[in-house]
């Protein structure tokens, strides 16, 4: 079989898989929860895990974010950066082909008065 479909899901690795087993099996608790042990566990697991990436991607731990998945993490880039730049512009300019979940966030952005200009795309899909 040949599976296509990688930017919906992808198969782990095994090194990933092979780390992350003591958190399925043994050490389960939710990272959020201080008082207790479980929660101190996988809270270090969590800021381990941050801090290896923010060094692999020379930034700062605090900048490293993680969402449930895609649409969290697109809901969350495109609310902070207009929460950031918002004040100033109220002009979003976006692909008429982006992903669903970049479509319906920047759809609330024009019931917020911010012009939404969509960029159509060619045959070929090259931006117009």
């Amino acid at each position: 079989m040949i599976y296509f479909d990688n930017n919906s899901t992808t198969r782990v690795d095994d090194l990933v898989v092979d780390a992350m087993i003591p958190y399925f099996s043994e050490y389960y608790g939710n990272y959020s929860s201080s008082n207790h042990k479980y929660g101190w566990i996988a809270n270090s697991a969590v800021e381990n895990a941050r801090e290896i990436i923010a060094s692999l991607i020379g930034s700062k731990s605090e900048e490293v974010v993680f969402t449930s998945g895609a649409t969290e993490g697109i809901n969350t880039a495109i609310h902070s950066i207009i929460s950031i730049y918002g004040k100033k512009r109220n002009r979003i300019i976006v692909i008429a082909t982006e992903h669903k979940a970049v479509l319906e966030v920047i759809e609330l952005y024009s019931e917020r008065n911010f012009e939404i200009i969509s960029i159509g795309v060619d045959r070929e899909g090259m931006v117009e």
